[in-house]
């Protein structure tokens, strides 16, 4: 019979493991950066190092070890931006070179860009390269602490990034922020776990006289943001809108129109949509 193995040892040896495991991620990610391959060496390598990982848990018998906490944050540096990445999130992919690369035409702005649902920058700081003003939103309390420190990192004056939810008015709403690796997964919601602020967009945009482009990415939540941003869409020439679901697809185009937002395009991505006066 095989004597148990000490707790200490248990964990220190899991913490080696989560540290490989970590190594090879980071590999991955700037592998599939250079070469734009999800089935890169480094890919596989953190694969493999996944499924040797499960079955060192199941011989240990280790299911929430303490050295957890070794997983920690890296830099990611692409051609003209260094990213602060989450291990196990898709914060990599969407700052990726190859990532909406269909859309890049599509976000050609030299006036005020506002960037709603702004992630971790992704858009934000690439259209700040040739915008007068931007201002970012971002509502998931930890992803915009990414948006902030690679807006300091990269050391982007001209942007400016807010914790906040837009919505039809200024109110706290019930957010999901279970999950940070998948944007797609959190938002406003009933059964949100936390209790965050919510604001409408117009409240922002007083003093700015004209906005080029508007960017709306805000997971089953546009059609809210839009009504909180009457005045702000008098004065807006053109907009990105991710709407998500069929029955606020046709609200969210007759409430645009009725703005003189009258040339609709549908973009490559399935749910998004570039409107113009």
């Amino acid at each position: 019979m095989i004597p148990p193995f000490p707790r200490f040892l248990k964990e220190s040896f899991y913490a080696m493991i989560l540290q490989l495991k970590d190594y090879f991620a980071r590999l991955s990610g700037n592998l599939r950066f250079i070469f734009g391959l999800e089935n890169s060496l480094g890919f596989k390598l953190a694969y493999l190092a996944e499924r040797f990982l499960w079955k060192v848990e199941r011989f240990l018998g280790v299911s929430d070890p303490a050295p957890i906490f070794l997983r920690k944050d890296y830099v990611l540096k692409t051609k003209n931006f260094a990213w602060q990445i989450k291990p196990g999130s898709d914060f990599d992919r969407v700052v990726g070179p190859t990532f909406e690369k269909e859309l890049e035409p599509y976000f050609s702005c030299k006036g005020v860009f506002i960037d709603v649902g702004a992630h971790v920058g992704r858009w934000t700081f690439s259209v700040a390269r040739t915008a007068s003003r931007v201002l970012a939103f971002e509502a998931h309390p930890e992803t915009y602490r990414y948006l902030a420190s690679n807006k300091a990192m990269n050391h982007v004056e001209n942007a400016e990034v807010f914790n906040v939810a837009l919505s039809d008015a200024e109110k706290k709403v019930r957010f999901d922020a279970r999950e940070l690796s998948h944007a797609s997964i959190s938002g406003i919601s009933e059964k949100g776990n936390i209790e965050i602020e919510a604001k409408p967009l117009d409240s922002f945009t007083d003093e700015i006289p004209e906005i080029e482009l508007l960017k709306i990415d805000a997971e089953s939540h546009e059609l809210h943001v839009l009504q909180g941003a009457r005045k702000t869409l008098q004065k807006t020439r053109r907009i990105i809108c991710e709407i998500n679901g069929e029955s606020d697809r046709q609200k969210v185009i007759d409430l645009l129109m009725s703005f003189g937002f009258t040339h609709v395009e549908k973009l490559p991505d399935e749910a998004d949509f570039y409107f113009t006066k």
